[in-house]
């Protein structure tokens, strides 16, 4: 269990919810809960959980950052062919 503690959380919820001084608990790969500080403190105070302390940072749960400037490869675009590029160094895992 991981909880990030006293940042400013702002979520990725239809509301866009922005929590302020909150925490945010991650169990395994999912987010079980978000909000006040306090109350996420009494609720998870019995749990072993690495802390991380988020004072003065934004966190962006759920955001996922998926674009890439391939304008930045232009060296790399022209050492090798843009087949090697796309399948094994963009796209490794099948995704094209």
């Amino acid at each position: 269990m991981l909880i990030l503690e006293n940042g400013i959380f702002v979520t990725m919820d239809k509301a866009r919810n922005v929590y302020k001084n909150a925490a945010l608990v991650i169990d395994g790969h999912k987010i079980v809960a978000i909000g006040d500080k306090d109350t996420i403190e009494k609720k998870y105070a019995h749990e072993q959980a690495e802390r991380i302390d988020c004072t003065g940072k934004a966190v962006f749960p759920g955001f996922v950052n998926t674009h890439i400037h391939s304008a930045l490869l232009s060296e790399v675009w022209q050492r090798i062919s843009a087949e090697r590029l796309l399948i094994r160094h963009l796209f490794p895992r099948g995704m094209i």
